[in-house]
């Protein structure tokens, strides 16, 4: 259950849609288009392949260019969001619509967050460029309920093209930096809206796994295990790979065995998969009607919501002020989601944290960087201090007592294999050795 990024060429997802790869993109069904950009563009609905191809080209539906070519005359296409649902889910969508429809509206909810916070363009006026929010997207979604591996794997693309338009009513190609910095906090904007469905919606339960992921209770691992056929060929090729590049960071590891792993599409009969798909529940003691009866049992009734929306809020701080005395409000609200997953969703977390900034418990410093008014007080009373304890002590070393203690702590770590000191770790050691201050701020 994830959310992966991809840039998009142009000719590839035109052949995707117009059939050579078997329709990939449209074999369930035409894209639905949907964004303020859209809007603007006076398109909604279904996307028909003609329009699709002008929006990748950087033409709107008239075909006229908006977006200016590069001096190469290439267009960067679009992006590639794919949002993909717990195998639990996607368990359940084999006899029962309303899991997809479940899908469908929380890609709709997380491209509409990723619309209001990560949309932007660059602008240059007198010789600076910078980057400002549009608050405008051109996306197009394309929903499905196979995996390569043709298991159960309720998934979308968003295909986000590469134009918005500024206040000015100018076109201009999307910035998309933004939605590679913060991939992991729209994937939990996504996780916060499906469960929340289906736990207050729905009235069934969760099981809360690491890293804000969760499937849904009475959907056993034996049953997702055998339907999970992808996954299983990418650990495989993960383990392979850290044996190769032991050194490797995982993202990158899972990275290359994702793509490595992969099969072309293939095109498919749904009605003998779906036949496939039977058996093997029945060789677990399932039924597509069972699975539902399964998860409805599991289901805790009697849950109670205990804690508020402001109260996640103000948990989430606390944690991310134990490392840093500042935070971003997206990484505010990404943990906020972990904690609140089955309970509240990012518009609701996000209202929470405007009423805590009215209200002066959480202060905005600059645009997107927020911290405390606790931590604003410790910051306070720390500089008081520094400032009260200025040449108020004795140094513990004159100058080059100093730094030939310096020198030979150097030699030392230089003896037994460690790092030798860096040039600034050594001006903070003297500052501290000759400082007459009763207390020293160190900053880094």
């Amino acid at each position: 259950m994830a959310v992966s990024i991809a840039r998009v060429d142009a000719g590839r997802a035109l052949t995707y849609f117009n059939g050579r790869d078997e329709g990939y993109y449209h074999t369930e069904g035409n894209g639905e288009i949907i964004g303020k950009g859209a809007e603007a563009q006076n398109l909604s609905g279904k996307v028909e392949a003609p329009v699709f191809g002008r929006l990748l080209l950087g033409q709107n539906n008239l075909g006229e260019q908006i977006i200016k070519l590069a001096p190469n005359g290439e267009h960067r296409a679009a992006l590639d969001l794919t949002f993909s649902a717990p195998k639990s889910l996607s368990l359940l969508g084999i006899s029962d619509e309303r899991f997809f429809l479940i899908q469908k509206r929380a890609v709709n909810e997380t491209v509409r967050y990723a619309e209001k916070h990560f949309s932007q363009a660059r602008e240059t006026h007198d010789g600076v460029t910078e980057r400002t929010d549009t608050g405008k997207l051109v996306v197009v979604l394309f929903h499905h309920s196979l995996s390569r591996a043709l298991d159960p794997q309720i998934h979308t693309h968003a295909i986000v093209m590469n134009m918005t338009q500024g206040e000015d009513g100018k076109w201009r190609a999307l910035s998309n930096e933004q939605f590679f910095e913060r991939k992991m906090e729209l994937g939990q904007v996504y996780r916060n809206a499906l469960a929340r469905i289906i736990t207050q919606e729905m009235g069934l339960s969760i099981e809360s796994k690491s890293k804000g992921l969760f499937e849904i209770k009475g959907i056993g691992k034996e049953l997702i295990d055998e339907f999970s056929t992808r996954s299983a060929q990418i650990e495989a090729r993960v383990a392979d790979l850290k044996e190769i590049y032991p050194n490797a960071r995982e993202q990158k590891i899972r990275e290359w065995a994702t793509l490595g792993s992969r099969e072309s599409k293939k095109k498919v009969n749904i009605d003998e998969i779906r036949l496939d798909w039977e058996r093997r529940l029945y060789g677990l003691g399932f039924t597509k009607g069972s699975l539902i009866e399964s998860a409805e049992k599991a289901s805790d009734k009697s849950r109670e919501r205990s804690t508020t929306a402001e109260e996640f809020v103000r948990k989430s701080s606390s944690i991310l002020t134990e490392q840093e005395s500042t935070f971003t409000q997206g990484n505010l609200l990404k943990e906020a989601g972990k904690l609140s997953i089955g309970q509240e969703t990012f518009t609701t977390l996000e209202a929470a944290l405007n009423d805590l900034i009215g209200r002066g418990e959480i202060v905005r410093l600059r645009k997107g960087i927020l911290t405390t008014m606790e931590m604003l007080r410790i910051e306070s009373q720390i500089v008081g201090l520094v400032q009260d304890g200025k040449d108020k002590s004795k140094a513990v070393l004159d100058k080059d007592s100093a730094l030939t203690k310096i020198d030979e702590s150097n030699s030392g770590l230089v003896s037994a294999g460690r790092n030798s000191l860096k040039k600034g770790q050594k001006e903070v050691i003297e500052h501290i050795l000759t400082s007459t201050d009763r207390v020293i701020g160190i900053q880094g």
